[in-house]
């Protein structure tokens, strides 16, 4: 009988506990800003970077964005800060540097002598 009320409480404990673990709040990306852009257009930033607003918030998808977008002949360098907006949401600030010599490549001189 002590036995049958033990797994009793433990199942009871189990069930308690369950919810909390499957249906655990995720971190969603409220917005996405993207500053420092000069020249390149912020629409064709946002073609190459996958992280979006609504999305659950994952640090590895944005460090592997950061790569996608350092390796644009336009951004020399690129990094991204986090801010806690409200309860489980947040705001992604990717902050671009673009490189000052970027048209050089279609840049030929002409012998006008």
């Amino acid at each position: 009988m002590h036995n049958k009320k033990f797994y009793h409480f433990l199942f009871f404990l189990i069930l308690s506990f369950l919810p909390f673990s499957i249906l655990g709040q995720k971190n969603v990306i409220l917005d996405v800003k993207i500053k420092g852009l000069k020249k390149t257009k912020s629409s064709a930033i946002q073609k190459v970077i996958k992280v979006d607003k609504n999305q659950p918030l994952d640090s590895l998808a944005l460090d592997k964005d950061m790569i996608r977008l350092k390796r644009l002949p336009a951004i020399s360098h690129a990094y991204y800060q986090v801010f806690h907006s409200d309860k489980n949401t947040y705001n992604v600030f990717i902050y671009l540097e673009e490189n000052l010599i970027q048209y050089l490549d279609n840049y030929q001189p002409t012998n006008s002598l």
